[in-house]
């Protein structure tokens, strides 16, 4: 951020119809670094809470991925898995699911507790 005073953390929205279904595209930057897991999640529910289209609909829900039928997120996110290349490429071939997903964190906070 700015002199620690003003965030540089944030995300922007594009939305429309196609036909009868509507569509938004998200590009976001969430925090850095191995240890923000907490802080990226809460930037997540920031963005998804105050980014203001599709209000002009009636009754339009709290959450903006809930207003639409499609939602693609972008961006910057920084998620990450700790491990190194060699383990990595280990578990990938090894079909692990740790790895072939987002992982726990991303996964709950993108997927919902749901999905877990």
């Amino acid at each position: 951020g700015l002199g620690n005073y003003l965030g540089n953390k944030g995300g922007v929205g594009v939305s429309m119809h196609m036909g009868r279904t509507s569509l938004l595209f998200v590009t976001a930057h969430f925090a850095a670094h191995q240890n923000q897991v907490s802080q990226r999640n809460k930037d997540f529910h920031r963005i998804n809470q105050n980014l203001p289209l599709g209000l002009a609909v009636p009754n339009a829900r709290d959450l903006v991925c809930d207003r639409y039928d499609c939602v693609f997120w972008s961006g910057d996110l920084n998620y990450r898995i700790n491990g190194n290349r060699k383990m990595l490429d280990h578990l990938l071939c090894e079909s692990m699911a740790e790895v072939r997903g987002w992982g726990v964190a991303a996964g709950q906070v993108l997927l919902g507790d749901a999905e877990q």
